[in-house]
């Protein structure tokens, strides 16, 4: 299977690799995303991050559009963008890595909401960091530091890295320095499951979708037209993941 190949290629010079979630809609958080992938990386990771990784948007809606099937309807191309982003997320990078890192900073992400749970049902285990003074759910004294304990609950272990005094760059990249170590630390003291065999199908989607693409650079621009070919031939398979209720216009 491709989660087959895609475990033999991983490049990582300590043999484990993960999945890092976080929100990435803003210079900030894409900015601290690729500092802390670069720090883990550094610690011998392999870390899947999806705004390098993953698929750029444009480039996948670009792409969409010039598929004469999809009848330059923007509703069909919208549908086909986010099964794509669903299944190589969810389907492909959490099922093939042996961790999941996730942010817990506030307003946690919905998407890292869901991710968090399906590493979990995967039994994948879930690695949380949270840096967020903000407590919408109780006090910094409180068990939880005043975030929902709902998804914290669902993490294997928490790694608080709170911020200190940060004015310069060469503070910054302390901070991130030590999260990255607390995060090591963390994955260290939290064994895998093993290799579990996942046949269920979000895995057999990104199976349809990404076959012979390597999962380093599944997103790259030259890779888009085959995988944006193989969501049109496999249309009817995939639509099979939505559930009642949201609109699925037929080829």
């Amino acid at each position: 299977s491709l989660l087959c190949s895609l475990a033999a290629s991983r490049r990582s010079s300590n043999g484990i690799s993960m999945y890092s979630t976080s929100a990435l809609f803003n210079q900030r958080d894409l900015l601290h995303n690729v500092a802390l992938t670069h720090q883990l990386e550094l610690l011998g990771y392999e870390v899947f991050l999806p705004q390098r990784n993953g698929f750029q948007e444009a480039a996948l809606e670009a792409e969409l559009h010039r598929q004469p099937s999809l009848n330059q309807s923007q509703s069909q191309v919208e549908l086909a963008k986010q099964v794509i982003i669903y299944v190589c997320d969810l389907g492909l990078f959490i099922p093939s890595a042996n961790y999941t890192v996730v942010c817990l900073d506030e307003p946690l992400d919905g998407g890292c909401a869901v991710e968090l749970m399906r590493a979990n049902a995967l039994d994948k285990p879930v690695i949380g960091w949270r840096s967020d003074v903000s407590t919408p759910f109780g006090t910094l004294k409180g068990p939880t530091g005043g975030a929902h304990w709902f998804p914290m609950f669902h993490t294997d272990a928490v790694v608080w890295a709170m911020p200190g005094v940060v004015k310069t760059v060469e503070d910054a990249d302390k901070m991130i320095n030590e999260t990255a170590t607390k995060l090591h630390e963390a994955i260290a003291s939290t064994p895998t499951r093993g290799d579990v065999s996942h046949t269920d199908s979000l895995v057999a989607a990104a199976d349809l979708l990404f076959a012979g693409l390597d999962i380093r650079n599944v997103g790259d621009p030259a890779n888009i037209p085959q995988v944006v070919q193989a969501y049109v031939t496999h249309h009817q398979q995939l639509m099979q993941l939505l559930p009642t209720g949201v609109p699925k216009t037929p080829f």
